[in-house]
């Protein structure tokens, strides 16, 4: 189904994986295509300069097949950001539609400071499978990351850990190489899934998850 006006939607937005300095925005347009739209990415008064990129296919359409409008091509803008960014501004994303500018999406500048010491990860909902809780998830790294898992009371516990293979983010990080790309399985006997605290360290950075 093809919508009147072409507008952009922005999907998520992250830090190159080498480069801390460059901010990486995906996004999607309801006609499928840039066409002759313009994003502007503005930081003050100054607009930052992206470059394009475009992932297409069929991997692309499976993930917005909930879309009210057929989506298989994905736009990351790759704009680079000052190393110190002052905390209380942001970025403000203004689209140029038929020659009409609005103001579309803002990134918190606090934002993308909080994402500088945070390794990007995730870590799906868990499972229960045999008495045994199952998490599922990926980080990505140049380094290798240790894992802390704490209990409620925020005692150390025992678990078993895979590693095991992840096409998806590897697709999602274009400027990554395959080993840099963690897909992990973590398995945890006798416990509640409740409270359970994971920990992953870089030596530079710091991500947690917390399960309710």
């Amino acid at each position: 189904m093809m919508c009147g006006k072409n507008k952009v939607r922005v999907i998520k937005f992250r830090l190159k994986m080498d480069n801390p300095n460059i901010l990486v925005v995906k996004c999607c347009f309801t006609q499928n295509k840039l066409g002759d739209n313009k994003l502007f990415f503005i930081l003050g008064e100054k607009c930052l300069k992206a470059k394009i990129s475009v992932k297409e296919g069929i991997e692309v359409r499976k993930k917005h097949l909930l879309d009210s409008y057929i989506i298989d091509k994905e736009y990351f803008f790759w704009i680079p950001i000052p190393k110190d960014l002052n905390k209380k501004s942001c970025i403000r994303v203004f689209e140029e539609v038929q020659g009409k500018s609005s103001l579309v999406y803002v990134i918190p500048s606090s934002k993308i400071i909080k994402l500088r010491k945070k390794i990007d990860m995730h870590i799906d909902d868990p499972q229960i499978i045999s008495n045994k809780i199952i998490l599922n998830g990926w980080y990505v790294s140049r380094k290798s990351v240790n894992f802390e898992i704490r209990g409620k009371n925020h005692e150390g516990i025992k678990y078993e850990l895979k590693e095991i293979y992840r096409q998806d983010v590897l697709e999602e990080y274009p400027e990554a190489k395959g080993e840099n790309i963690h897909g992990f399985r973590i398995g945890i006997e006798n416990i509640s899934t409740s409270g359970i605290e994971i920990t992953l360290n870089d030596g530079e950075r710091v991500s947690d998850y917390f399960c309710e």
